[in-house]
């Protein structure tokens, strides 16, 4: 079986990557994870509102490397993650079944 994460997904994170930090839901401090890396995208997408002409809006979202966080502390639901200088609530965590798991996200505005 091939090791998809060491192979691919952990030098693509960490070349595409960008520094990130990760607060577990209910904490205010982030995790102490110094080589956390993600690679955001926020690309436009349109939204359908019944009918009327459509929206075009951003979709944030983070590629992660589960490994990259400790066990007990794995990305969850109304967590934030932190991507150059902007927090982003985790919208829903989509494993990949090959070690990494895509983030959709909503900004936290402040």
């Amino acid at each position: 079986m091939i090791d998809f994460d060491n192979l691919a997904l952990t030098p693509a994170i960490r070349v595409l990557g960008k520094p990130a930090a990760y607060t577990p839901p209910g904490d205010s401090e982030p995790l102490d994870l110094p080589d956390l890396k993600a690679v955001f995208s926020a690309a436009h997408q349109f939204v359908d509102l019944s009918g009327e002409a459509p929206v075009s809006t951003t979709a944030p979202a983070a590629l992660v490397r589960l490994g990259d966080f400790p066990a007990e502390n794995q990305p969850a639901r109304e967590g934030v993650l932190t991507i150059g200088g902007k927090g982003y609530a985790i919208i829903d965590i989509q494993p990949d079944g090959e070690g990494g798991a895509l983030l959709p996200l909503h900004e936290v505005l402040t």
